[in-house]
Formats: structure tokens, C-alpha cells, sequence
């Protein structure tokens, strides 16, 4: 696909999707009734009676909201290779979606789901950055895309109980797109190869890139990984200088060496003694990451290692299972919702998630917000729960604009029930009011009392038991601001003071490698607010 191409196919849906936008009455509607037609004869819409549906009200009252454990039965079924049950169409991939607990969900997709959703969103976000960052395009393939990960074809057939990410399929092969149609995808370190060592795969991209001083940019999504790079480069330094000037990778002869680069990699970081991605890349101009949610607590730091002239761009809200909202500009308040693509419902983050929930449509959301995502697409999944937190932060000629806000999940504090967000919220307001810089943050229920939280912290720097002590204090006036149920606890007596304990430098990313040695794939290992593990907890607040 020819750079040409790719610039006619992104200003083509950036100016669709804001066409549609434009009119979103009758949008969502008309997408879903045509999804219902379609699939009215496969076993799930058999079974929900899709043919009887003709409003939206018909099909919120004859289909009940389900999370991806009612799915699985019929997902499985479609795994043993059984054609029309939960769409018409074939299903060609099952993504694998980071779950929380246990063996990751697969997810369900066809063809028509990545020409028609998950294509556009790609340009659309593309069209974004060149429209801000002009030199996009012709360093399209000086990006280290992070993202991107190609496994072998066999690993991610249909029918088939191996399981892929979006960002792992050659699109080329399997649905009939031209290959790097995202940035990087095309560049000498794009491809690790049989390398099956997680860890070692990252390293093999940022040793092949190290000899390119001119990389423009980094595609990272997730920024648990941006956030930990810097890390990896330091504590593989003396490593990755000796490849460059050798020429190895790995232990093995892989190319030529080069002294004069490793010379100068070694003289950018003699001021601070760490290696950090702006001492190998001084020219980097972007970041494509999601920025919200924890994020906000460490995004900050971005600059400083990647380089002051970085311009960061925040990813869409979007998941395996289907896209939320997709950023537009560079503004602040997230992106419209993603209305031309999947049918959206929403319930108040406060209440809990049902069968029978009432559900509110994109009309009725009110700005500052926070709410669940239930999401129809076209791939065979209707009215699932996403397990998504949005907020939303702008109305835009009547389209709300949404930003993430966390994952759904809950701490019972006494007779308070917290949710992630609650906890992000208020640390970021926290961090906001004080000095300190944070690397990241988690939070439990103390282990030893049900009575209060604590929280381990990394401080940017040293912190002293008075700083961690004012950190306490300073989240418990937000989560007393933010959470009637939290405040009348504080008051009553019933939930007392949090406690801070401080996690030694280098903790977070060193729990990170743990999850990855563990089996996660770097792009899935995602920030994890709440611990409910205390072995996870002790490993994170252990000393250095």
C-alpha cells in the first residue's frame, strides 16, 4: 500500500466519521436494526428472537445484558468450528483480550469487523497525527509501533483454540488489506521472529532500532509499557551498547557493528548516567498512547524521557471487542463517542451491572459522568459488558465526548463500595495538590483490618514517612470530596485514615517484568489500581 494511499484512505474516514457524527439521530438505530437482520438466523438470534425486533426498546427488553461468562458457551461452540451461532458471517480471528482474572477472553471477530470498524479507526487516529505532526507520513516507517507484534499465520485461524491480539494478524493474508497500513509496521524492527521470550522480543526491537538515530516517533497504546521502556534500556544498557558496537543481538552475530553509534549513544547519557529512549532517539516527535484513566497519574514523564518535542496523542477508547470513542483532536476531552461503528448503551458507573439493567443511550449522558459501557458490534457480540469505566468530559452538537476512566472493578471498604475510579480520581487530584511526582500507584484493603485503605506508592525520587503520611491525608479529603458512601464512613468512625507505603524505586516496572515472565504479552500487561492478592502485594512493596 503506497504512502499515497494511506493518506487518501485516513482523510476519507476522518471526514466520514465526523459526516455521521454530524447527524446522529437515527444513527445508532438504523445500525442496530441492519445488525439484527443480518444475524436473525444465526442461533443467537434465533434464540433472542431477532426477527421480532424492529426498535431499540424490543431488543434491550429481549436480550439481557451479559458479561463475556454468558458468552462463553456460545463462543465455544463457534470454536469447535459450528458456523451461524452467534453471526452470520464466519468468524476468521479470536483476539485475545487481556482478562483480569484467569485465562484471557477470546474474542470473536470477522473480517467485516476489521474492514469496516477497526480499519477506519486506525485511519482515523493516522489522519489525526498527520494533520498535527506533518512528517508522519514520510517517517512512517521510522515509528517503533509497539503495538504491533506478528506472530506466525497458523497461530490465528478460525476454529482454532489459539487465541491472537488485533495487532498480531497479517491483514494481507487473511482478509486482503496491503501490509503496513500502521506506522512501523514496515520498519527493520518491526518483526522479531521465532524469538519466544517475551522480554527478549522488546529488546530485540530496541536493539535493531538503536542504530537508527532518526526513529520519529513510538506507537505504545498501552502506557504501563511506554512507562516501563526506559527502564528496560537502563537495565539492559551495557547489553545493548556492546550489540551496537559489535553488531550482535542476542548472543549471535546479527549485522555489522557500529562503534562510532554505540560511541555516541554512551555520550548522550554521561550527564545523568541512565540510558533513557532520548539519548538513542533525540528526533522523536509523537506518542500514541491512551492517556486516561491511570495514566494521568504518570504521563507527565513522557517528555522527560522521551525528549521535550514529543507531541503525545491519546489512543481511542477502544477494546478487542469493539471501539468507544476515537479522539479527533488534540484536546483534552477524549473523542466522540465511536456512534457509526457499534451500538452503545451506558449505566451509571455507581450501579451495579444486570441482566435487566436500565440502560441510558448517547443522548441522555450528562457531562463529568462516569458510566459502563454495554457494546453491540458486528462480530456476534449484543449488549455485552464491556467492563469499561467512561467519563464524559464534553457535548459536542449533541455527541458526547468520552475519555477512559477505568476498569470495573470494586473494593467493599466496610459498607463502602469503591470503585477504581473513585480511587484513580482521587489520587490524581491527590498528586495535583502536592509536589511530588509519582511513578504509579496501587491500592487495597488492609490486609489485616477491613477498616481502611493503603496504598503503595512509588515517589519519583526519595520520600520521606512525613511525605508519605501527607500523601494519606491528601487522598482521604478526595475520596471524602468525591464519595458520599467514603465520607460518611470517615465520619462515622467506621473507615479510618489510609495508609502509604512506599514502593522502592524501579517496583512498579519491576512488577511489570514479573507479569511478562508470567506469561502476559507486554502490550496486555495494563496497570492494576486495585490488588486483592496479597502475595502480589507483598512482591510489589518489597524492599530493592
Amino acid at each position: 500500500m503506497s504512502f499515497e494511499t494511506i493518506l487518501l484512505a485516513a482523510e476519507q474516514q476522518a471526514n466520514a466519521f465526523m459526516s455521521a457524527l454530524g447527524a446522529p439521530e437515527g444513527l445508532q438505530t438504523s445500525l442496530l436494526l441492519n445488525s439484527l437482520r443480518h444475524n436473525e438466523d444465526c442461533a443467537f438470534g434465533r434464540h433472542f428472537n431477532f426477527r421480532g425486533i424492529t426498535s431499540v426498546r424490543a431488543y434491550q427488553q429481549n436480550v439481557p445484558i451479559m458479561h463475556y461468562a454468558g458468552y462463553e458457551p456460545w463462543i465455544e461452540r463457534c470454536v469447535n468450528g459450528e458456523k451461524m451461532v452467534l453471526t452470520a458471517d464466519d468468524i476468521d480471528f479470536y483476539f485475545s483480550s487481556s482478562g483480569s482474572t484467569g485465562e484471557p477472553k477470546r474474542i470473536p471477530s470477522t473480517s467485516a469487523y476489521v474492514k469496516n470498524i477497526y480499519l477506519p479507526m486506525a485511519y482515523i487516529s493516522l489522519q489525526r497525527m498527520r494533520q498535527y505532526v506533518p512528517g508522519v507520513l514520510g517517517n512512517f516507517n521510522k515509528i517503533i509501533n509497539f503495538k504491533w507484534d506478528p506472530i506466525s499465520e497458523e497461530d490465528a485461524v478460525s476454529g482454532d483454540t489459539k487465541k491472537t491480539g488485533l495487532s498480531q494478524v497479517n491483514w494481507s493474508k487473511k482478509v486482503g488489506i496491503a501490509d503496513h497500513f500502521e506506522p512501523g509496521m514496515g520498519a527493520p524492527w518491526a518483526s522479531p521472529g521465532a524469538i519466544v521470550n517475551q522480554l527478549d522480543r522488546l529488546y530485540y526491537r530496541l536493539c535493531v532500532a538503536a542504530v537508527y538515530p532518526d526513529v520519529f516517533g513510538f506507537v505504545g497504546i498501552n502506557p504501563r509499557l511506554i512507562a516501563t521502556i526506559p527502564y528496560l534500556l537502563d537495565s539492559r544498557k551495557d547489553e545493548l551498547l556492546r550489540d551496537v558496537h559489535d553488531g550482535t543481538l542476542l548472543g549471535k552475530p546479527f549485522r555489522p557493528g557500529d562503534p562510532g553509534r554505540a560511541a555516541a549513544i554512551e555520550k548522550n547519557m554521561q550527564h545523568s548516567g541512565q540510558l533513557k529512549p532520548c539519548h538513542i532517539w533525540p528526533a522523536v516527535k509523537l506518542m500514541y498512547c491512551w492517556t486516561g484513566g491511570t495514566a494521568a497519574l504518570y504521563r507527565h514523564r513522557i517528555p522527560l524521557d522521551y525528549g521535550n518535542d514529543i507531541q503525545i496523542f491519546s489512543a481511542p477508547v477502544a477494546a478487542s471487542e469493539g471501539p468507544v470513542a476515537i479522539p479527533v483532536s488534540r484536546s483534552s476531552f477524549g473523542g466522540p463517542l465511536a456512534l457509526p461503528f457499534v451500538f452503545l448503551e451506558f449505566i451509571e458507573a455507581t450501579e451495579e451491572i444486570g441482566p435487566g439493567s436500565k440502560t441510558l443511550l448517547y443522548d441522555a449522558l450528562e457531562k463529568g459522568k462516569y458510566y459502563h459501557v454495554i457494546l453491540t458490534n458486528t462480530s456476534g457480540l449484543y449488549r455485552y459488558a464491556l467492563g469499561d469505566i467512561i467519563r464524559v468530559s464534553a457535548i459536542i452538537n449533541g455527541v458526547p465526548y468520552a475519555e477512559y476512566a477505568g476498569r470495573n472493578k470494586v473494593l467493599q471498604l466496610q459498607s463502602c463500595r469503591l470503585l477504581e475510579t473513585d480511587v484513580t480520581a482521587a489520587a490524581v487530584a491527590a498528586a495535583a495538590q502536592c509536589e511530588w511526582s509519582l511513578v504509579n500507584l496501587s491500592c487495597c484493603i488492609d490486609w489485616d483490618r477491613n477498616d481502611r485503605l493503603l496504598f503503595a506508592v512509588e515517589f519519583d525520587g526519595y520520600a520521606l514517612p512525613e511525605d508519605a503520611y501527607a500523601f494519606a491525608v491528601l487522598v482521604d479529603d478526595a475520596l471524602c470530596a468525591l464519595h458520599p458512601g467514603y465520607q460518611q464512613g470517615r465520619a462515622g468512625g467506621s473507615i479510618h485514615l489510609p495508609v502509604v507505603q512506599p514502593v522502592a524505586k524501579h517496583g512498579f516496572a519491576r512488577d511489570w517484568i514479573r507479569r511478562v515472565e508470567a506469561g502476559v504479552r507486554p502490550a496486555q500487561v495494563k496497570d492494576k489500581i486495585f490488588i486483592t492478592d496479597q502475595k502480589e502485594w507483598q512482591y510489589l512493596c518489597q524492599p530493592a
